[in-house]
C-alpha cells in the first residue's frame, strides 16, 4: 500500500487524496508503487510455481533405486553365468559321492552274503537251483543285507523274476541300486525297477559265483561290479552282469558312466575306485579275471 508524501500515512493504491491530511496524491508515485507491488506479486507467484514443480517431481530415492535396479539387471546375468558352472560342479560332486556310497553299501552287503553262504551272490546258479526254486538275480539275493528283508519276503522264488506274481516287488526302486547322476528314470516301460550297476560276469553271474578263496589275484585287484550308462536291466534280472575286460566302452555290453571321463568300480575288497576312460586297455582284463596270475600295474 503506498504512503502519503505529506503525512506518510498509508493510503489505498488508487486513491487521489490522502484520507488523513487531505493532500492530493501524485499518480506517478502511486503507479510506481503499484508496479512495485505487481513485481512483488509476480516474483512471489513464480516462487510458488517453482515450489509446486519441485514438489511434484520424482523423489531422489526413487531415482537412485531405479539406477541401482538397472545396474542389477545388467550385473545379475553376468554373476549367474559365472556361478552356474561352479554350482553344477558342486552338485555333480555330491551325486558322485552318493553313487560311491551306494556302491560301498553293495560291497558290504556282498561280503555279508559271503559270510552267510561262503560265496558271493547269487544264491543259486543255472543248473544248481534248489528244488522248486528259480534262478534269481544277485541283487535280489542281497536284499536282506540291504535292510530290504520285508521286500525280499514278498518275492516268490518258485517263480521267475519276471513272472506276474513277482511284478509288484520287482517294480520297487532300491535306493542302493541307483546312481544319482543317471538321468534315466529308474522304472522301465514294463514297470520293473532298474539298476544302474552291473556285476563282473567273471565273478558274479547267473552261471557263476565264487568264494573269496578262489580270487587268487587278490580282492583289491578284482572287480565285483561297476557303473553302467546304457542298456540298464531290472535289478531282478539274473543276467545283469557284464565283462569288465571290454574296458570302459559304455554301451549295452560294457561298463560306463555319466561321470565325466571315468567309471566307478566296486572291488572285491569292498573299496570303490575310479578308472579313467583313457586307461591302458591291458589293465581292465587283469582287473576282470580273479585268477589270471598276472600282476596288475598301478592305474
Amino acid at each position: 500500500m503506498p504512503s502519503c508524501p505529506s503525512c506518510a500515512a498509508r493510503v489505498p493504491a488508487k486513491a487521489k487524496f490522502c484520507t488523513s491530511c487531505g493532500a492530493k496524491l501524485h499518480q506517478a508515485d502511486a503507479a510506481g508503487d503499484a508496479e512495485d507491488f505487481d513485481e512483488l506479486d509476480v516474483a512471489s507467484t513464480s516462487r510458488r510455481k517453482g515450489a509446486r514443480k519441485k514438489s511434484s517431481g520424482m523423489p531422489t530415492w526413487i531415482i537412485v533405486m531405479l539406477v541401482m535396479g538397472g545396474s542389477c539387471i545388467l550385473i545379475c546375468p553376468c554373476l549367474i553365468a559365472l556361478l552356474l558352472p561352479a554350482v553344477q560342479q558342486s552338485r555333480e560332486a555330491a551325486r558322485r559321492t552318493m553313487a560311491k556310497n551306494n556302491m560301498k553299501q553293495i560291497g558290504l552287503a556282498m561280503h555279508n552274503f559271503h559270510d552267510t553262504y561262503q560265496h558271493f551272490p547269487p544264491k543259486n546258479i543255472e543248473g544248481e537251483t534248489e528244488p522248486g526254486e528259480q534262478v534269481q538275480s544277485w541283487m535280489t539275493d542281497m536284499l536282506p543285507f540291504l535292510d530290504q528283508s520285508l521286500l525280499h519276503s514278498q518275492i516268490q522264488y518258485s517263480l521267475t523274476w519276471d513272472d506276474p506274481g513277482n511284478k509288484l516287488p520287482m517294480g520297487t526302486v532300491i535306493p542302493s541300486y541307483i546312481n544319482p547322476s543317471e538321468p534315466t528314470p529308474p522304472i522301465d516301460a514294463n514297470g520293473y525297477a532298474l539298476a544302474h550297476f552291473a556285476a563282473n560276469s567273471l565273478v558274479v553271474s547267473d552261471q557263476k559265483h565264487l568264494p573269496i578263496r578262489d580270487i587268487t589275484d587278490g580282492t583289491s585287484n578284482t572287480i565285483l561290479a561297476g557303473t553302467v550308462a546304457d542298456g540298464f536291466k531290472p535289478w531282478g534280472d539274473p543276467t545283469n552282469h557284464r565283462d569288465p575286460s571290454l574296458g570302459p566302452i559304455g554301451g549295452v555290453n560294457g561298463f560306463g558312466s555319466r561321470h565325466t571321463g571315468m567309471i566307478m568300480v566296486l572291488m572285491a575288497d569292498g573299496s570303490v575306485r575310479t578308472i579313467s576312460n583313457d586307461v591302458d586297455p591291458t589293465i581292465m582284463p587283469l582287473l576282470a579275471d580273479p585268477a589270471d596270475g598276472q600282476i596288475v600295474p598301478q592305474f
